[in-house]
């Protein structure tokens, strides 16, 4: 047997409706808790601030220039240590010319002096190529002047020197009278070249 409802239906709309209005009034409050905590976390998580930003920005701005400025100074530093290396690679191979001067000088009769020793790096021809490696000339002219009291003390001068088998050339530029403390005498001058291997920093 079914059941007759004889409450009014407008009645039963009201109730109904304020059955939805209690339910929203216990459920509202929960969603705004919900919705305050999660805006909540998310501000703590998400870093916004335009203040913060420009401070991140200024700080790596700062730490950029600060590795360039070290960057910089080592570079320098490398500069200067291989600087430093060349000079004392340089001076350390230098040739002892000394000896060389004093085998001239053995090479001279008593009859034979010389009165000037001129020693100059040859030049590299226009558009040749230079090895990266070299540290100084590795060839040089050495011009020696003198007199000699005979021509024959200057031609053996020429002859010791080009048997020393040391230099790449022995050539006579010049040798004319003159007159030397009162007494005639040769005055010569003689031009050398000799290589010095060291010179390529090998």
């Amino acid at each position: 047997m079914k059941g007759i409802n004889l409450i009014p239906a407008k009645r039963l709309a009201m109730r109904q409706r304020q059955a939805r209005v209690h339910l929203w009034i216990k459920i509202a409050p929960i969603c705004i808790s919900l919705l305050a905590g999660i805006y909540g976390y998310l501000a703590m998580s998400w870093d916004t601030r335009t203040a913060d930003l420009e401070a991140k920005q200024i700080a790596l701005t700062n730490e950029v220039e600060g590795a360039k400025k070290e960057v910089d100074q080592r570079k320098a530093a490398a500069r200067q240590a291989a600087a430093a290396t060349w000079a004392n690679k340089a001076v350390a191979e230098q040739p002892d010319w000394g000896l060389l001067l004093a085998l001239l000088a053995d090479k001279l009769d008593e009859t034979t002096v010389l009165s000037s020793v001129d020693l100059r790096p040859v030049e590299p021809a226009k558009g040749a190529a230079v090895s990266k490696d070299l540290v100084r000339p590795d060839r040089y002219t050495i011009q020696l002047s003198g007199f000699a009291r005979k021509q024959e003390g200057v031609s053996q001068f020429v002859l010791n020197l080009e048997r020393l088998g040391l230099f790449d050339s022995v050539v006579m530029k010049e040798a004319k009278r003159t007159v030397q403390l009162s007494a005639e005498a040769i005055e010569f001058r003689v031009e050398c070249t000799v290589t010095d291997a060291t010179g390529g920093g090998q």
